[in-house]
């Protein structure tokens, strides 16, 4: 299957997105003014970290022996972002960052439920 338009700019967009976050998580752990910051910089870092893996998992990237793991990550760094980004200070990026890591984790779960609940005819 020949990707369209469409799916190269999502891809692009993800890419993105999963970059900005893992550089602006690294960008605030360095320069956090109290736990309040550090709290968001690694909320914002599972965030990047999940959205590099599914860039590398929808472009066929070979995880080699270490697929399960790699999917076991992606499942657990999204709910450990929002569970270290409840810590955060209440702010709106906080929030933000809660519900775009609890729509990672229900984007990857509804994958595996998808991928997993599929039985061969």
């Amino acid at each position: 299957m020949v990707p369209t338009l469409v799916d190269r700019l999502f891809y692009i967009f993800l890419a993105v997105i999963g970059v900005l976050s893992f550089v602006g998580g690294l960008f605030n752990a360095k320069n956090w003014r109290g736990k309040m910051k550090k709290y968001n910089a690694i909320s914002s870092l599972c965030l990047g970290i999940f959205v590099i893996l599914f860039f590398m998992m929808v472009n066929d990237v070979s995880f080699g022996s270490l697929g399960r793991i790699a999917i076991i990550s992606m499942c657990l760094f999204p709910l450990l972002g929002a569970i270290v980004g409840l810590k955060a200070k209440n702010s709106f990026v906080k929030w933000i960052i809660i519900i775009l890591n609890l729509l990672a984790f229900i984007t990857i779960a509804f994958l595996l439920l998808l991928g997993f609940g599929m039985g061969e005819a």
